[in-house]
């Protein structure tokens, strides 16, 4: 009797061990399921990498270190257009820029994926400072160094600093000796250091991008066609004054900027 008993408890322990063996089964099951889909997708975006990959290098073949002597350094970056990544694009910048390289170099090139990414990419706007070597237009230099450098990133502002001279004299018949442009005339690089000089030291101590014109031809209307052409975010501009060229830049002109320009107008007083 007793032998029967230790079989019949045998036997419900093999049962219960059975049950636990096809629950781990169907578990294992499960598992290998979910790995299977998961080196599926894996699969597939490596797929989709190499796709990409071999049409980025269809326009970019420089980067292939085996066809080009000389590599340059290409960062592509993938931003999100969602914002339930929280502050993903932020962050990505704030990583790229605490990589050991050299941002500012000439062989570093960024690639962005994503609007969002690109707008904040540009978040170093493009701006103009009108020159003209007068107080008010060395207020206005040193305003505009002051907001291409608050960015918050390596990736500062590019700043012009542009001085728009008269227009030449169209030369006639009768003039055997023509006028020179002004840049041309003896002591020019003496009067274009004075010019420049507030808008060059604050650049230079503050590290913002730097690039300096002259132009001829009506102030306003220069100002305004190069702002267009290089896509400016705003002009920055003396509310009025008479600079050492002895002709007034600002006041009127500030004016028909702010009034006509098709970006952003900052007059400084």
């Amino acid at each position: 009797m007793s032998r029967r008993r230790d079989i019949d408890k045998h036997r419900h322990s093999l049962d219960e061990i059975r049950e636990i063996m096809s629950s781990m089964k169907n578990l294992s099951f499960m598992e290998i399921h979910k790995i299977s889909n998961f080196l599926e997708v894996q699969h597939s975006v490596v797929s989709h990498i190499e796709m990409v990959a071999a049409d980025f290098l269809s326009f970019y073949p420089e980067t292939l270190t085996e066809t080009s002597g000389t590599s340059a350094d290409i960062y592509l970056l993938l931003g999100t257009e969602r914002g339930f990544c929280g502050d993903f694009n932020h962050s990505l910048l704030r990583h790229f820029e605490a990589m050991p390289i050299a941002h500012d170099s000439d062989k570093l090139r960024i690639i962005t994926v994503g609007h969002k990414l690109k707008t904040l990419l540009a978040d170093d706007s493009r701006i103009i400072v009108a020159i003209d070597g007068s107080p008010q237009s060395d207020k206005a230099a040193e305003e505009a160094v002051r907001l291409a450098s608050i960015s918050g990133t390596k990736f500062k502002s590019q700043l012009y600093a542009v001085l728009v001279l008269p227009s030449m004299k169209t030369p006639s018949f009768t003039d055997f000796f023509p006028d020179k442009p002004a840049t041309e005339m003896p002591g020019w690089d003496e009067k274009r250091d004075r010019l420049f000089y507030v808008v060059e030291k604050a650049a230079a101590e503050a590290a913002v991008q730097l690039e300096t014109l002259v132009l001829y031809g009506d102030p306003a209307e220069e100002l305004m066609m190069f702002a267009e052409e290089k896509g400016c975010d705003v002009i920055v501009i003396g509310s009025s004054g008479k600079g050492r060229m002895k002709r007034t830049l600002l006041g009127s002109v500030s004016t028909k900027v702010a009034l006509h320009a098709h970006c952003s107008v900052y007059i400084v007083r």
